[in-house]
């Protein structure tokens, strides 16, 4: 897990990544790492996260110097990553949140305005 704090007096943002059971993927964002690592193990959050506790693994990453929309937007190009790797219904977070059919349909269009291939190194 990274270290988090504050930065230039704002702060920090983060993308994170929870490794769950039954080889699951949650990936989100927060400004308050702590926190929302709380929530997720407490089951307050996403019925994806409730289903697959317990937590395995946490990952946090800063992302000094972004506004909110970039850091937004890492988090897509993160989770569509992820899709890719392990499977879009084995992937949530971020704009593929949602059904199953939902995840699928919005995986297709980040590949597309993000360019990104199966062949992108994680």
């Amino acid at each position: 897990m990274e270290k988090f704090g504050f930065y230039n007096g704002f702060s920090a943002q983060y993308i994170y990544v929870l490794k769950l059971q039954h080889g699951k993927y949650y990936i989100g964002y927060t400004t308050n790492p702590t926190s929302r690592l709380k929530q997720h193990k407490f089951g307050k959050t996403s019925e994806f996260v409730k289903k697959n506790l317990p937590i395995k693994e946490a990952y946090f990453k800063v992302l000094d110097g972004m506004t909110k929309k970039e850091a937004l937007r890492e988090e897509t190009k993160l989770t569509a990553k992820f899709a890719i790797e392990y499977g879009v219904e084995k992937v949530y977070g971020g704009v593929m949140a949602g059904n199953i059919f939902k995840r699928e349909c919005i995986f297709d269009k980040i590949l597309l305005k993000y360019d990104i291939t199966y062949y992108d190194e994680m």
